[in-house]
């Protein structure tokens, strides 16, 4: 993140975007602490996504509900979305998870 004053983002707007569009975020310091933070709308969708799934996530421990399923515990479109682990080099979902052995975990 790129701190930079609120002149510089007068003077320099068109060179700002065009790097925010390439991935940098760009903190703009104002008067009073009311300082925006400028990024790409691809990372501000990102960051609506996240949000969403931190939602589901919430709402779904907040009823109790157990999730054993990969397809239960993230919200729809999410592997549409994000992949199964492309990073990774994995292009699939992800297999399901044995829970059988959890009784003989041991604890620290």
């Amino acid at each position: 993140m790129v701190a930079i004053k609120g002149t510089t983002m007068k003077t320099e707007f068109k060179s700002i975007c065009d790097r925010t569009t390439k991935g940098e975020v760009f903190l703009v310091t104002r008067p009073k602490d009311e300082n925006i933070v400028i990024i790409s709308e691809k990372k501000y969708r990102q960051l609506i996504r996240f949000k969403a799934y931190a939602d589901h996530l919430a709402a779904a421990a907040a009823t109790g509900e157990e999730t054993t399923n990969a397809e239960d515990t993230y919200p729809s479109g999410f592997f549409d979305l994000f992949g199964a682990g492309k990073l990774l080099g994995l292009d699939e979902r992800p297999a399901e998870l044995s829970w059988a052995n959890d009784g003989e975990r041991e604890t620290l």
